[in-house]
């Protein structure tokens, strides 16, 4: 018989709480999860460094092109720094 619609499921619940507790227990595993300061700050300045290279190409026509390959060196640039940061840990 399929539990009706009011009723709650204990084996999803409990399921959540063990991954819950697994995460708790294991500080390994909440580390993973959350970057490090370092990690954040080099995905800061390069999503910030990108968008401010793509506005400024719109701003400056004449420059439009260089800025917009700066912008796509940056990206590439500060995309695998943030990885090599990440994969280090």
């Amino acid at each position: 018989m399929a539990p009706s619609a009011g009723t709650s499921n204990t084996a999803d619940s409990d399921d959540a709480i063990i991954v819950q507790d697994a995460a708790v227990a294991d500080p390994a595993l909440k580390s993973a999860s959350t970057p490090s300061p370092t990690s954040l700050l080099i995905m800061l300045i390069g999503a910030l460094g990108f968008v401010a290279l793509l506005v400024g190409s719109h701003y400056v026509p004449t420059l439009a092109n260089p800025l917009r390959v700066a912008a796509l060196v940056w990206f590439f640039v500060f995309g695998a720094a943030h990885v090599s940061l990440a994969s280090r840990r």
